[in-house]
């Protein structure tokens, strides 16, 4: 067996040190011989140094200009060693020596998209396929092109295709791994990511693709120990740093997801996707001046990333900013979670509705729901005729709403429209601003029916709602509810009858201990918001953190005192007690990140106040 077949076979072996003194002997040997520099360069691109890979790879088409494997390798270098022009120069030397091939044409369509060239892309890619249709790596490529652009079936599809041709493939898995989060189909997902780790245990991609599922399942210390797990084996992994950062921030530990951006920007100052992250931190540490500048810097390297946009957005927003807040929060209909659903239907952007039907559609939380649906009799003085389109548990809530056309429940595009639009669009369609909230309740209206009864009592009649929705998409949302022992103190206030407006049954524990404590639990009569406005109608006040309880107890018209988290929602504003969305809103504010005592004690001063007053 010649030099060059035991390198071969080491390489294949992944011996790489065997392989290097088979292929420095065979350098020495014959100085003059392109194959030597070429599987010189093969091994060095396998272990990482590029610079040393592209210089053997040179060396080697310069004796041989024709070789159209060495022009391939040094295409893939120079790809990785991000000279695009220089890449691509290679691969058409290697077409024009060769006639093309379908590996030539695959490697190629990896270039043209991270050069964002997707139509070249595609086209090398089905030029492949067509050559040969059993190459794994070109379906593998299609699928990341088809990740790139969003088409997240598609990339399913080919991924499948290529792991039935492949099965040893990590990287296929990881892909499939990525599509099935975008999916939400987050235990296929975690599935797919520990087969991905079986072919890989010591890869760094493949532990952080399990790391992804565990994420976006919201086991974020679980998440946690397997992004450190990664960077010990590559402590320079640009996106397992940033990922940890995230698992880091969605638990609390902001000092160290700072340290954790900021490393991986050190590595990559042109991450746009980092820059976000980092401002989202500094946003939720309340320095919101350099939060903006975070995102306007993520923006000024990707002019149309939505996550940047959405995020300064929302900066803004809490900052009293509702101008240009509301148009930058018009990006969030471009993230894939706010996604809207195809449609033939014109989007409303400000042009004349005069006597045309508009399909407004409700989006993200009930509470976003109930707070923007002030807007639609704006829409009917501009005569138009709204179409409402609401979700199941608002429907009898919504029935004695004004300047409604029509309301459709969980609408899929069926209702006849001349125009679409969303509702948290209204605001910046329609200009407003700050001082111009339409903002005189009630607006909505407890509808007749059953009336859950609360208890009588001579006492004041307070209902309580401590814990929200904690998947919600901005600010790590558990830091919104509050841990129900920390409220015993208001529980202890005499003059109070209390009742939970919690939608959930409590634990059999917390049941006993709301026993014991006289507390209502009103979870056995509440199946959508219309019994919740039934029951509020029976109370003198409602005592809420930020939840879609305070939105319908401040449309209701409702007395509401709202505890917020150091950092609040947008629409909270800052440093304010009241709220300019609801007149009859006293707003509790932390002053330290994470700690309640003060607001629970504000609240406690302010109940026996209004009890000493007699209501």
């Amino acid at each position: 067996m010649d030099i060059h077949n035991k390198a071969i076979l080491a390489l294949s072996a992944k011996n790489y040190r065997l392989a290097g003194l088979f292929l420095e002997e065979a350098r020495l040997k014959n100085p003059h011989d392109p194959k030597s520099w070429y599987l010189s360069g093969v091994l060095f691109h396998r272990i990482g140094n590029l610079l040393q890979a592209q210089e053997f790879l040179v060396k080697a088409v310069s004796i041989f200009p024709e070789f159209s494997e060495a022009y391939n390798s040094l295409g893939c270098v120079y790809k990785d060693l991000g000279e695009f022009k220089n890449s691509e120069k290679a691969f058409s030397n290697a077409i024009g020596a060769s006639g093309g091939s379908a590996e030539l044409y695959a490697n190629r369509s990896d270039l043209f998209r991270q050069m964002e060239a997707f139509e070249r892309a595609i086209r090398d890619c089905n030029l492949a396929i067509k050559m040969n249709r059993k190459l794994p790596v070109a379906y593998g490529n299609l699928a990341a092109i088809q990740i790139d652009l969003g088409e997240w079936l598609q990339a399913e599809q080919s991924l499948r295709t290529a792991i039935k041709l492949d099965s040893k493939n990590a990287s296929f898995y990881i892909n499939l791994s990525k599509t099935m989060i975008a999916l939400q189909r987050p235990d296929e997902a975690l599935e797919v990511a520990q087969d991905a780790l079986r072919l890989e245990p010591t890869s760094s991609h493949s532990i952080n693709a399990l790391a992804n599922c565990y994420l976006y399942k919201s086991e974020f210390y679980q998440a946690e120990l397997l992004y450190r797990q990664a960077l010990e084996l590559e402590p320079r992994n640009i996106d397992v740093l940033n990922n940890l950062g995230t698992a880091l921030a969605q638990q609390n530990n902001f000092s160290e997801a700072y340290n954790n951006y900021t490393t991986a920007l050190n590595l990559d100052t042109n991450r746009a996707d980092i820059l976000t992250n980092l401002g989202s931190i500094e946003h939720a540490s309340g320095n919101f001046s350099d939060a903006k500048r975070c995102f306007q810097r993520a923006l000024k390297l990707a002019p149309d990333y939505a996550d940047a946009k959405w995020n300064l957005g929302i900066t803004l927003l809490l900052n009293g900013d509702f101008t240009d807040g509301f148009a930058c929060y018009e990006a969030r209909l471009d993230l894939p979670e706010f996604s809207q659903r195809p449609s033939k239907t014109a989007t409303w952007t400000g042009q004349s509705i005069n006597g045309k039907v508009i399909r407004v559609e409700s989006e993200q939380g009930y509470g976003d729901t109930i707070q923007f649906v002030r807007f639609l009799p704006e829409l009917k003085k501009l005569g138009a005729k709204p179409n409402l389109i609401i979700e199941k548990p608002l429907e009898k809530l919504f029935q004695r709403i004004k300047d409604v056309h029509q309301i459709d429940v969980n609408d899929k595009n069926g209702t006849q429209a001349d125009y679409r639009v969303s509702l948290m669009s209204l605001p910046h369609l329609l200009g407003v601003t700050i001082d111009k909230i339409p903002n005189v309740v009630p607006y909505l209206y407890q509808v007749g029916g059953d009336k859950p009864k609360v208890r009588a009592s001579t006492y004041l009649k307070v209902g309580i709602v401590w814990s929200g929705n904690l998947r919600h998409r901005h600010g790590w949302a558990q830091n919104r509810s509050i841990s129900f022992d920390d409220l015993e103190v208001l529980f202890s206030i005499q003059g109070v009858s209390w009742c939970s407006l919690q939608f959930e049954t409590p634990e059999s524990s917390l049941s006993n201990k709301m026993r014991e404590l006289g507390i209502q639990d009103m979870s056995n009569v509440i199946s959508n918001f219309s019994d919740t406005a039934e029951i509020m109608s029976d109370l003198d006040l409602v005592i809420t953190i930020d939840t879609a309880v305070a939105h319908l107890a401040g449309a209701l018209g409702m007395p509401v005192w709202v505890m917020l988290s150091f950092v609040p929602d947008w629409r909270w504003l800052l440093e304010r007690e009241d709220s300019p969305w609801y007149p009859s809103m006293l707003l509790f504010r932390q002053k330290k990140r994470g700690v309640w005592d003060d607001v629970v004690e504000a609240v406690s001063m302010a109940l026996s106040q209004k009890i000493i007053l007699g209501n």
